[in-house]
C-alpha cells in the first residue's frame, strides 16, 4: 500500500528511534495528496515536534478496524501546510506491507517472564519466542499453576537485559498445546507494538551475525 492510499479513518502509530531511545506517537489524518499523508500536528508538551534530525529512525503503522495493519519500516515526516493550516506530512520511498502472522518472523528466546491474568495473579513462565504480532510462553505441568484457556486475555512481561528492552504487552491466548511435561500457549497482541518489531528485527540481525561468525570460526 502507498501512503497516499491510506484511509482517513485509520489509526496512525509512529515509532521514533534515536540510538537506544525510542518513543511511540499517535497521528490523526487530515487528508492525502499524491503519495503523502497529512496529519494534525504531532505535539509534545504543547510544542509541535520536529523530525529533522538525520539519525532518526521513523516507522509507521496504519490500522483500520477489522482490517490487517500496514507497516512502513521507514518514513519521513516534515512540517508543511494542508488547506492553509500548519501540519505534519508523512512520506515514504517504499510501500507499506501487510503486518500479519505469516509474514512475521519469530525469534527464539527461552527467557523467564510473567503473565498477569486479570490483575488477579502473576504466573511465572518461560517465553519461548516472539514476533511483531505475537508471543508464545510455556508453563511446566508440574508447577501446579493455573492453566489458561483459548480466548483468555492477559498481560505478559519480560526483560531482555542484553538489549535493555522491556516487553509489557496485552495478549489474547489463541492456541494451547499440551506436551508431556509442559503446556505451550500461543498468543496474539491485543494492539500493535511498533517497538517490539524493532526489537525482533535487532535480534534477528544479531543472530544472523553470530551464525556467520560461527561458520567463519569453524573454517
Amino acid at each position: 500500500m502507498k501512503i497516499g492510499e491510506i484511509s482517513l479513518d485509520s489509526s496512525i502509530s509512529i515509532s521514533v528511534r534515536r540510538g537506544a531511545g525510542s518513543v511511540n506517537l499517535k497521528a490523526v489524518p487530515l487528508g492525502v495528496w499524491g503519495d503523502a499523508l497529512y496529519v494534525q500536528p504531532i505535539m509534545f508538551k504543547k510544542s509541535m515536534l520536529s523530525f529533522d534530525a538525520k539519525d532518526l529512525i521513523i516507522r509507521m503503522l496504519a490500522i483500520r478496524e477489522n482490517m490487517v495493519p500496514y507497516y512502513w519500516r521507514s518514513v519521513i515526516i516534515t512540517k508543511e501546510r494542508f488547506e492553509g493550516k500548519v501540519c505534519h506530512c508523512i512520506r515514504s520511498k517504499s510501500p507499506g506491507v501487510k503486518l500479519n502472522r505469516r509474514s512475521s518472523s519469530r525469534v527464539n528466546l527461552g527467557v523467564f517472564g510473567e503473565v498477569d491474568y486479570m490483575n488477579l495473579s502473576r504466573v511465572r513462565v518461560t517465553i519461548k519466542d516472539i514476533s511483531a504480532t505475537g508471543i508464545s510462553f510455556q508453563i511446566p505441568s508440574s508447577s501446579g499453576q493455573m492453566k489458561f484457556r483459548v480466548g483468555d486475555q492477559a498481560r505478559v512481561y519480560f526483560v531482555d537485559n542484553e538489549y535493555h528492552f522491556n516487553v509489557d504487552a496485552d495478549i489474547r491466548i489463541v492456541r494451547r498445546l499440551e506436551q508431556n511435561y509442559s503446556t505451550v500457549y500461543g498468543c496474539k497482541y491485543m494492539k500493535v507494538y511498533p517497538n517490539i518489531d524493532s526489537y525482533v528485527e535487532a535480534k534477528q540481525s544479531n543472530n544472523h551475525s553470530r551464525e556467520i561468525l560461527i561458520k567463519m570460526h569453524g573454517r
